[in-house]
């Protein structure tokens, strides 16, 4: 297989470049917008009014991001098939090379699933898990210098969790794998029951075994689906899990930058009793979440355009 790599990207070196640099420009385009989402948030944060031209700009980032994604995906796909094409080239010159012996002590089945099936395997394999896996990793370790460079605290909480997270997508890996043998075993025996039959079709009559052929055959169609069963099971549930795990960790990161209600509570009480409600023009109780008197607006005063330096002296 690595011959055969090797000689597709000698044979296809555009395609190659190409799909090695959209892959590169992907991941550096991914990290935009969530820099933009993150000064839109302070501006927010400190009451300050987000143009009209920011906004619009964090709108073309998201699409440019998608749109390079797309081309990935894409570049990923097409180099794909030209892998597909020289491995099944290999696979038809390995047949004209294939001796007597071999196909005497191999089932039909067996044969007939590695050239066909497994061909496909290993191109599901190659786009949708190998590449996509490298440059997800790749997009993870920008994702881990930017959350360093704004957060240190959040990044060593994610190289925490990081650790579980490994040792459960490795469990989850293998007995995916697993299931994914059980299947591919089971489709041969498929393959090779049905020619089988067919050619012994006579001798099955004569002796009565119609229900036996069929009871084996549903035997095998069942030990397929049980297998793929499992493998999407575990797909289906790896997935809630991260969920759940990302929001345990940024839960407690965000409440860590929250003010408490109490500090709210005793500003309050101070701004009421040494300077009045009236005179007060902006102290912003909505750092807590706290909204007083039903009142949507946080209170301003009408004579001053500042809190008195010595209000909380």
């Amino acid at each position: 297989m690595r011959n055969i790599a090797k000689k597709v990207i000698h044979d296809h070196p555009k395609s190659f470049i190409s799909m090695v640099l959209l892959i590169i420009l992907s991941i550096i385009i991914s990290l935009l917008p969530p820099l933009a989402l993150e000064q839109i948030v302070n501006h927010l944060t400190d009451q300050k009014e987000v143009s009209l031209l920011f906004a619009l700009a964090y709108l073309g980032l998201i699409v440019l991001s998608d749109l390079f994604a797309s081309a990935q995906n894409i570049s990923i796909t097409i180099f794909g098939q030209k892998l597909t094409h020289g491995m099944r080239s290999a696979l038809v010159q390995k047949l004209n090379t294939i001796t007597t012996g071999y196909l005497t002590n191999h089932k039909s089945g067996a044969i007939a699933s590695v050239f066909v099936n497994d061909a496909d395997t290993i191109n599901s394999l190659y786009s949708e898990g190998v590449v996509g896996m490298i440059a997800d990793l790749f997009q993870l370790i920008g994702l881990l210098f930017v959350v360093f460079n704004r957060s240190i605290g959040l990044g060593f909480i994610i190289l925490i969790v990081m650790p579980l997270i490994l040792v459960m997508t490795r469990h989850f890996q293998k007995a995916s794998l697993a299931s994914q043998k059980q299947n591919r075993a089971a489709i041969a025996k498929v393959n090779h029951h049905i020619p089988e039959t067919l050619r012994v079709l006579s001798m099955i009559h004569i002796f009565e075994k119609e229900d036996y052929m069929g009871d084996k055959y549903d035997q095998y169609i069942e030990e397929s689906y049980w297998a793929q069963n499992k493998s999407n099971w575990l797909d289906s549930v790896y997935s809630p899990i991260i969920l759940t795990i990302e929001a345990v960790v940024i839960g407690p990161a965000d409440d860590r930058g929250r003010p408490r209600a109490e500090d709210a509570d005793f500003l309050w009480h101070q701004c009421r009793q040494r300077r009045g409600l009236d005179r007060l023009c902006r102290a912003d109780f909505y750092t807590a979440g706290i909204n007083r008197d039903g009142n949507p607006k946080h209170p301003r005063c009408h004579g001053r355009d500042e809190p008195d330096p010595g209000l909380f002296k």
